[in-house]
C-alpha cells in the first residue's frame, strides 16, 4: 500500500513539472541565449542546486495558480495577504495550502498503516493551521502599526506646520519611517502619484492595515477635507489619543496578565499531565483510549477544556 502511495506521489509530481517545463519552454530559450552575453556568477554547487529546485517548485505553483486564480478562495487570500504582507498572490499561497494538506494527509495515511481517518484529520489539521498562520501575521502586522502610528502622526503635523503639503508629508512618512508604515505609505504615495484621488488612497490603505487607530486617523483627515480646519493639530489631538490608547492597553495587559495565564494553564495541564503520565506509565490511560466510556469522558473533557478557555479569554479580553 505504501509503495502504490509512493508511486502515485511521484508520477503526480513528475507530470506536473513536465507540464511545467513544456509551459515555460520557450522563456527558458531566450533565458539561455541571454546568458551567453552575460558573465556567470561563481556560486557553490549545493547552493545553485537547491536554488534551481526551489525555482522550479515555485514555477509549478504559479503554473497552477492560473487555474484557481477566480476561485472565492483565491480572491479571499488575495486580501489576507495584502494584509499579513506576505509577498504571494492569493491563487498560489492556494496551491500551497491544498498541496501542503494533501503532502501531510498522505503522510499520516503512511505512517498510521492506512488509517484514513488519521491522514484525513492531518490534512484538515495542516490547513487550518495555515490560515491561522495568516491570521497570527495580520494581527503581528496591525500591532506593529499602531505601535508606530502615533509618532507618524505627530512627524506629519510638524511637516504640515513647516510647510509641507500632505503629499510631501506622505512622501517624508515613506522615506523616514521604518516598515509596515513606511511600506503602506509608499504604496499609498504611488497611487496618489498615479492619478489615484486622497480619498480613495486613504481607503486603499485603510483596507490594507484594517487598524481601529488608523480608521481614527482616516475618517479625521477625510472630514478635514471636506469642512477645512488646521488638520497640523487636528493629528497632534489624534496622536495624543492614541498614545493614551495605548497605554491604557498596556495598562490593562498588565492587570489581567494574572488572568491570562490562569487561562495558559487550565489549557496546557491536562495535555501535560497525559504526557508525564503516559512517560511514567506508558499503559496507565490506554483504558481511556481504548473503551467507549473512556473516549466519551475523553471528548467531554476535550470540549469542557474549550468552553473554558473560550469563557477565560472573553473575561480578560477587554475592548478599548
Amino acid at each position: 500500500m505504501a509503495a502504490i502511495i509512493f508511486l502515485t506521489i511521484f508520477t503526480t509530481f513528475t507530470i506536473l513539472l513536465l507540464v511545467y517545463r513544456l509551459a515555460t519552454k520557450e522563456e527558458a530559450v531566450v533565458n539561455s541565449r541571454i546568458t551567453k552575453y552575460v558573465q556567470p556568477v561563481k556560486a557553490n554547487v549545493l547552493t545553485s542546486s537547491w536554488s534551481s529546485v526551489s525555482k522550479s517548485g515555485l514555477g509549478i505553483v504559479r503554473y497552477l495558480s492560473h487555474f484557481v486564480s477566480t476561485s472565492p478562495k483565491a480572491l479571499y487570500f488575495n486580501n489576507k495577504l495584502i494584509q499579513a504582507g506576505i509577498p504571494l498572490r492569493g491563487s498560489e499561497f492556494f496551491v500551497i495550502v491544498i498541496l501542503l494538506s494533501i503532502a501531510v494527509g498522505l503522510a499520516g495515511f503512511v505512517f498510521s498503516k492506512g488509517e484514513l481517518l488519521v491522514g484525513v484529520v492531518m490534512g484538515i489539521v495542516t490547513y487550518l493551521l495555515l490560515h491561522v498562520y495568516v491570521t497570527m501575521k495580520i494581527r503581528q502586522r496591525i500591532s506593529a502599526f499602531n505601535h508606530q502610528l502615533g509618532e507618524t502622526l505627530s512627524m506629519m503635523a510638524n511637516a504640515l506646520r513647516s510647510g509641507h503639503s500632505f503629499l510631501q508629508t506622505v512622501d517624508m512618512v515613506a522615506k523616514e519611517m521604518t516598515p509596515p508604515v513606511s511600506q503602506e505609505f509608499g504604496r499609498m504615495l504611488k497611487e496618489m502619484n498615479f492619478g489615484a484621488p486622497t480619498e480613495t488612497a486613504l481607503d486603499n490603505l485603510l483596507k490594507r492595515v484594517p487598524s481601529a487607530d488608523l480608521d481614527l486617523a482616516v475618517t479625521a483627515i477625510l472630514i478635514q477635507r471636506q469642512i477645512g480646519g488646521n488638520l497640523a493639530e487636528i493629528m497632534d489631538n489624534i496622536a495624543a489619543t492614541i498614545r493614551d490608547r495605548y497605554m491604557m492597553k498596556r495598562e490593562v495587559q498588565t492587570l489581567t496578565a494574572q488572568g491570562r495565564m490562569s487561562g495558559w494553564i487550565v489549557g496546557l495541564l491536562p495535555f501535560i499531565l497525559a504526557v508525564a503520565l503516559g512517560v511514567i506509565n506508558p499503559g496507565y490511560m490506554n483504558l481511556l483510549y481504548t473503551d467507549p466510556l473512556g473516549q466519551t469522558f475523553l471528548g467531554f473533557g476535550l470540549f469542557s477544556q474549550l468552553v473554558g478557555i473560550i469563557i477565560i479569554r472573553r473575561i480578560v479580553d477587554i475592548e478599548l
